[in-house]
């Protein structure tokens, strides 16, 4: 039968429903609807602005559990295809997760994600949702990787051109030590792997597949921060057989041939902070 709400009980494509809504709840630990009896609200929006609004009460075959999947029935004459939703619990919290609407008289369907609990105590106690292009999310994603890929590409080419422009600087020096040039190049060697390591970790944060044990203990910042000193202490040992060094001038060569994949990132943000600027003003 049909509820006050306007919502037909029973499956899609029930014979008087014009659209077919099926909600997925994040199967999330507190993502369910957290006060079943409140029922969810949920607002369609059609591409002339007209609204068809619904309270969605729970039945024993529509409870927003965590982790379910439910479809349901809604009459809304003169509604067209659905270009946005605003979707809420009643009551307390709830997490939907995807939100896919089918009009049946012209079998357009649209789905909208949500990544955010709604409700009371949150930043939203609704959401408004707009369509999610699956296609369009690849393509950005394939886009974003291929800029992420050249910019660790300018990260680790720059770092490389700074440390040997400080070895040639420090070779040229008349005021400098002869060690000089082999300290700054030991650090800058040290900084290029660290960077490289660290911007490989990057690049594979939300891929998908299982990661090595190698990456996984790579991706902890400790083992970063070992692997800097382990290779700092490398090189200033490497000095001292060498007759009578002084350690200070040593440690303080090696950190800044290592400091240089600092400079490096810095140097590059600038420098496309700059370029975005001067596009936008364009």
């Amino acid at each position: 039968g049909e509820g006050e709400s306007g919502v037909v009980a029973g499956k899609a494509g029930a014979g008087d429903a014009t659209h077919v809504v099926s909600i997925e709840t994040a199967n999330l630990r507190g993502g369910e609807l957290r006060e079943a009896g409140a029922g969810v609200w949920l607002a369609l929006f059609d591409g002339a602005g007209k609204c068809a609004v619904q309270h969605v009460v729970p039945r024993a075959d529509l409870c927003f559990d965590r982790g379910t999947r439910e479809t349901l029935a809604v009459r809304a004459e003169g509604l067209g295809d659905v270009e946005r939703i605003w979707i809420g619990p009643g009551a307390s919290t709830w997490l939907p997760e995807k939100v896919t609407v089918e009009s049946l008289a012209s079998s357009a369907s649209a789905s909208f994600k949500n990544a955010a609990i709604l409700g009371e105590r949150q930043d939203c106690s609704a959401a408004e949702l707009r369509p999610f292009d699956a296609e369009a999310a690849r393509r950005l994603a394939a886009e974003s990787e291929v800029d992420y890929a050249n910019l660790r590409k300018t990260l680790l080419l720059t770092d490389a051109a700074l440390v040997l422009a400080g070895c040639a600087a420090l070779a040229l020096s008349p005021l400098g030590d002869q060690g000089a040039p082999s300290n700054f190049a030991g650090g800058g060697l040290i900084g290029f792997a660290y960077l490289a390591v660290l911007s490989s970790a990057v690049a594979a944060i939300g891929k998908p597949g299982e990661r090595s044990v190698l990456e996984k203990v790579v991706a902890v910042p400790a083992t970063r921060f070992l692997f800097v000193l382990a290779g700092t202490y490398a090189v200033v040992q490497a000095r001292q057989p060498t007759a009578n060094v002084d350690v200070l001038p040593t440690i303080f060569e090696t950190v800044a041939g290592l400091l240089m994949y600092k400079v490096s990132v810095l140097l590059v943000t600038a420098l496309n902070s700059t370029a975005k600027e001067e596009e936008e003003q364009e």
